[in-house]
């Protein structure tokens, strides 16, 4: 049965990789289209509250899809307050990303999820800020995504160049996130993770409910 209140933390740490994004599929199939848009909202203001994002001029966001937390209300504010936003494009195993000014500059993909049809192509700089999605979250910084790696090389080719000191931020509904997850030596750990009810800081070990 589906909790009528986010579920605070999972401690679930002996499961697989597959349990787990079985078990989030399921649960994230049953968010009704009022609490997506009410816990979007939620997570935006935490977003716009941290204060490395009032300085930061350059966003690198993924564009939701499949009742993933969403980015549109984040995109729509980092538009109108004039900021630099990029959105990434798969390109066979990689992943690229690419300066947009609106939505309108997309279209769905391969794989169904809007990407930029032009633009030109985004260099992560330090200091930019990079919205990561997932399935799962671990309090420390760990991350289950898809399985497809896009993200895990995209970050790993940032750690040998100049964007290794980005500011990398999940955004997860409450109940997808664990005490920890199964990690691999190649797993990049995310700096912050967002929530309907969490502003988590992962390298400090410590959360924040208000």
């Amino acid at each position: 049965e589906k909790p009528t209140e986010p579920l605070r933390i999972w401690e679930k740490s002996m499961e697989t990789k597959s349990e787990i994004r079985k078990e989030i599929k399921i649960l994230r199939n049953q968010v009704s289209l009022e609490e997506k848009a009410q816990w979007d909202r939620q997570i935006a203001e935490r977003f716009f509250a941290l204060p490395q994002i009032k300085a930061a001029s350059d966003v690198f966001c993924y564009i939701d899809t499949r009742k993933e937390a969403g980015t549109r209300p984040i995109l729509t504010e980092l538009w109108k307050e004039k900021r630099f936003v990029a959105v990434p494009r798969v390109n066979g195993r990689e992943m690229d990303f690419f300066w947009i000014q609106s939505l309108e500059e997309t279209a769905a993909g391969s794989m169904g999820i809007l990407e930029p049809q032009k633009g030109r192509p985004a260099l992560c700089q330090d200091g930019a800020v990079i919205l990561i999605p997932g399935l799962a979250f671990g309090m420390d910084g760990s991350r289950l995504g898809y399985g497809g790696g896009y993200y895990d090389r995209f970050l790993g080719r940032l750690e040998g160049t100049q964007g290794k000191s980005c500011l990398k931020i999940g955004i997860a509904y409450d109940f997808q996130i664990f005490e920890t997850l199964p990690k691999e030596s190649h797993d990049c750990l995310l700096d912050w993770i967002l929530t309907p009810t969490q502003t988590i800081a992962c390298r400090r070990n410590a959360y924040d409910t208000n």
